[in-house]
C-alpha cells in the first residue's frame, strides 16, 4: 500500500467554472500567473516556473477529464511518479467540493517526506483557487 495526500475544500462556484479553470489551459495559465508564477503548455505537459530561481518541468500524461467532472493524471513533481485524481462534487447550483488525491510513494522516510510536501502543495493550491475564483484575489509570495 501507497500513501496518499487527500485534500478538499468547498469552494462557492459552480461546478464547472471551476472544473474548466482547472481543465482549460488558458483559464489555468491564468489562474497560474495570479500568484508570480508561470506556466506554459508544451507538447508533453506544463512548464512551470515558481521564481526565477525554481522552475519545475511536469510532464502531465493521460490527462482525463470525465462525464463526472474529475481529472486525473500522472506526474513525476515530488521526484517520482504519482497519480493526481482531481474531483468536483456539486453541493449547489454555486458551491462545490474540490477533492485533491495523490497517491505513489513508499512508506518509508523518503516518501514520508515527498509526502508531506505534497500535501502542502494540494492546500496551497486549493486555498489559492478558492480565493481566485470567488474573490479574485491571490496569494503572491514576497519576493
Amino acid at each position: 500500500m501507497k500513501l496518499s495526500t487527500n485534500t478538499e475544500m468547498f469552494i462557492h462556484k459552480n461546478q464547472k467554472e471551476v472544473f474548466d479553470t482547472i481543465h482549460i489551459p488558458e483559464k489555468l495559465i491564468a489562474f497560474f500567473s495570479s500568484y508570480s508564477s508561470t506556466l506554459n503548455k508544451t507538447d508533453y505537459g506544463y512548464y512551470w516556473k515558481v521564481s526565477p530561481n525554481k522552475s519545475h518541468m511536469v510532464k502531465i500524461r493521460l490527462l482525463i477529464p470525465s462525464e463526472k467532472n474529475e481529472i486525473q493524471f500522472e506526474w513525476e513533481f515530488s521526484g517520482e511518479t504519482t497519480l493526481v485524481e482531481i474531483n468536483i462534487e456539486p453541493v449547489s447550483s454555486n458551491t462545490c467540493l474540490i477533492k485533491v488525491t495523490e497517491t505513489g510513494w513508499e512508506k518509508d522516510s523518503v516518501g514520508l517526506e515527498k509526502y508531506n510536501r505534497q500535501m502542502k502543495v494540494w492546500s496551497y493550491f486549493v486555498i489559492r483557487l478558492k480565493l481566485y475564483l470567488e474573490h479574485g484575489l491571490n496569494l503572491q509570495p514576497k519576493q
